[in-house]
């Protein structure tokens, strides 16, 4: 049935989208799930370029910010997962995942090295690779976010599980996104 790991050939696919019209047809309110179960399958034919958040809508700090300013942004932001820069925004360095510090330590800390010892290094994305790609190697790596970048390395965005997530289920309003 299958070319590759990853990928279904065009028949095997054809026959999943009948099979997926025909449980439509006998239950007609599974409209929801239908489009569901139909966007998995165009998982493969979008890539990541397509989904992910642009580098000048990323959130990310300057590693050299002194010491309350790097504090003070890492406790107003609305992010468990925050990339942090070296001497450009689009030079990332590493990648702090906020649910390892103690706030309260991280708001009276004045050493910025208790800190950026959690910086975790930076997972970059070729931004070719399409979303079934993509979530296989989230799982496998046990990582939610990935930096997007093009055939030279330079960073393009970010990538991240609930961006592949919303594409299969549709929006998720989650505590980081603000009411509209």
């Amino acid at each position: 049935i299958r070319k590759s790991e990853n990928t279904f050939d065009e028949e095997s696919e054809e026959e999943l989208k009948g099979m997926i019209d025909l449980y439509q047809t006998s239950n007609p309110d599974s409209e929801h799930e239908r489009d569901m179960l139909q966007s998995i399958l165009t998982l493969n034919d979008t890539t990541v370029e397509e989904v992910f958040t642009h580098r000048k809508n990323i959130y990310s700090i300057n590693i050299d910010s002194d010491n309350q300013t790097l504090i003070e942004k890492i406790n107003t932001s609305n992010y468990t997962r925050i990339p942090f820069w070296k001497n450009n925004p689009e030079n990332i360095i590493g990648i702090l995942d906020t649910r390892l510090l103690d706030i309260d330590m991280t708001i009276k800390s004045s050493d910025t090295n208790e800190i950026l010892k959690f910086l975790k290094k930076p997972w970059f994305t070729p931004e070719i690779t399409n979303l079934l790609d993509q979530l296989v190697s989230f799982k496998k790596k046990k990582e939610h976010l990935s930096l997007v970048v093009d055939e030279y390395g330079e960073l393009l965005g970010l990538i991240t599980l609930e961006d592949i997530i919303e594409e299969i289920v549709g929006e998720i309003i989650d505590e980081s996104d603000t009411p509209i």
